[in-house]
């Protein structure tokens, strides 16, 4: 018998010393599906405060939030078939640093239904369950209920860890 696998929300910890990357430009939605099916994108340069910069930095940006550096990208990449990587130039202490945004381009539905736990006013996700069968082939995917989360397997988070990439916390979503 399989094990069951094991996913996590990807996240940043908590961590006031951090570095926060912050725009006053935004990227419309109109203009993230179209950058979902495939338009040009023109890397942004965007500015970071002080404290020590990682690799996934905490930010204010809205749509494209998951900002990896190229370590972490490189890290992510085998595992990122359902996602567009948009190139960002992160300015810090006088240095240009290269970062990407991972852009979720496929939300397949890995919820089990009848498990997910929802305000019955607004149907909003209280509190989400994966289905094991939904998400047997996947590693790393963006959930898309309300707002854009990143999942990833037990086997993308060990190989964050090992490769050492800073900047993250993990929660662990049940599943069924």
């Amino acid at each position: 018998m399989n094990a069951k696998r094991s996913f996590y929300l990807v996240a940043g910890p908590n961590d006031q010393s951090l570095s926060v990357v912050r725009t006053d430009e935004m990227v419309s939605y109109e203009e993230l599906d179209s950058l979902r099916a495939g338009a040009d994108w023109s890397p942004k340069t965007i500015v970071a405060g002080p404290g020590r910069l990682v690799d996934h930095p905490p930010n204010n940006l809205v749509g494209w939030s998951f900002l990896c550096s190229e370590r972490m990208r490189e890290v992510l990449e085998p595992f990122s078939n359902l996602f567009r990587w948009l190139e960002v130039t992160v300015m810090h202490g006088g240095s240009a640093h290269r970062y990407f945004s991972l852009l979720g381009v496929g939300f397949p539905d890995v919820l089990d239904h009848q498990q997910t736990i929802r305000n019955p006013k607004t149907s909003r996700i209280i509190k989400a369950v994966l289905s094991e069968s939904k998400v047997r082939d996947l590693d790393l995917l963006m959930r898309h209920e309300g707002s854009l989360t990143p999942v990833c397997s037990r086997r993308v988070r060990r190989a964050l860890e090992v490769a050492q990439i800073s900047g993250l916390a993990f929660e662990r979503v049940a599943i069924r």
